[in-house]
């Protein structure tokens, strides 16, 4: 069954209603101590990352190699939020890109010198 509660545009909500109730968690009125400790828990663990990570300068596949092993151990570990470690990894994907893309287009200016083509010069 669902919940029973009406916004304020007049949409009932879609949550299931709790068992033997007419609101879900949420809308429930003998459920407001417990939403208040949910809601703070949740707070709590989304400041989860107050590691202290080390500076690293990261100029190199294998600077990115490390950053990537470090940041899994430590959400293994369960010292890393995944959305904050989620970000680590898609910037070590975007450096990862650019490295490739410089790799390729030194590769090309060089081949290009050496069969003295007109984009070279």
């Amino acid at each position: 069954m669902g919940c029973k509660f009406i916004r304020e545009n007049g949409d009932v909500c879609k949550a299931r209603a709790l068992i033997g109730k007419n609101y879900c968690f949420f809308h429930n009125p003998e459920s407001k101590e417990d939403l208040a400790v949910a809601v703070r828990n949740g707070g709590l663990n989304s400041r989860k990352n107050n590691l202290s990570l080390p500076q690293r300068a990261i100029r190199s596949p294998r600077d990115v190699i490390i950053v990537i092993e470090e940041t899994l151990n430590h959400l293994r570990a369960g010292n890393i939020h995944p959305n904050y470690s989620n970000s680590i990894f898609i910037g070590c994907n975007a450096l990862m890109k650019a490295h490739e893309q410089s790799e390729i287009i030194t590769r090309l200016n060089e081949i290009e010198k050496k069969l003295g083509t007109p984009e070279a010069n």
